[in-house]
């Protein structure tokens, strides 16, 4: 029977470890691959599979690739009865398949500000805000603005656009309304970061007529 040295014993485990880390990191890029090419409803239920899944799948890289690649067109429909209202999202993929999500509106008066990076941000005449991921189904409320059109001490006149910031690789909800008196050209806006809980107030552009900022920000 031969014995191996204490040294060789070493480099051994040492030289299993690094083909161990490699063969791991083979199935992590393998299994991205996959994901890459599943469509995102899918995705929604392998989330729920295990943690380092879900840490995978939530990763804003990996989210900004999937979009990227994606084939996928949403079209999305409100239906305004009043024994039914409801917000229908009907999802075409490549291939031509449909299938349709739907959930209840969250409001009486819903609509659509704008959407980024597959995420749709909803509004209602109250000033409400809403993100809705159409496609897993998740929505975020968020707090209402430290100004919402319901005050009387502001024009009625407002409006929220959602956007992405690289540089911080988070998104943001801009707020722009009209400053407090009648016939201000006064423009003011305050920022919301998701994750955060609160509204900053970030300042004003004076001398632009309302409608003109509106139709930049569209």
């Amino acid at each position: 029977v031969s014995m191996s040295s204490p040294s060789k014993i070493l480099m051994g485990g040492k030289k299993a470890k690094v083909v161990e880390g490699n063969a791991q990191l083979l199935c992590s890029d393998a299994l991205t691959e996959v994901f890459h090419r599943l469509p995102a409803r899918t995705l929604g239920s392998c989330r729920m599979v295990c943690k380092s899944w879900m840490s995978l799948l939530s990763d804003v890289h990996f989210v900004h690739e999937h979009l990227n690649r994606s084939q996928q067109k949403l079209l999305l429909f409100a239906n305004d009865r009043a024994n039914d209202r409801s917000l229908a999202m009907v999802l075409a993929d490549a291939n031509g398949y449909m299938y349709q999500l739907s959930r209840p509106l969250v409001a009486q008066s819903l609509f659509v500000h704008n959407s980024c990076n597959g995420l749709l941000c909803l509004g209602d005449s109250k000033g409400a805000v809403e993100l809705l991921n159409p496609t897993t189904g998740e929505s975020v409320v968020l707090p209402k603005p430290m100004y919402t059109a319901g005050s009387s001490q502001f024009s009625s006149c407002n409006w929220h656009c959602l956007g992405f910031c690289p540089s911080t690789k988070q998104h943001k909800i801009a707020h722009f309304y009209p400053g407090a008196h009648a016939g201000s050209l006064e423009v003011l806006c305050e920022i919301y970061t998701i994750g955060d809980r609160i509204w900053r107030q970030i300042g004003s552009l004076r001398g632009a007529p309302i409608d003109r900022v509106k139709s930049l920000t569209s």
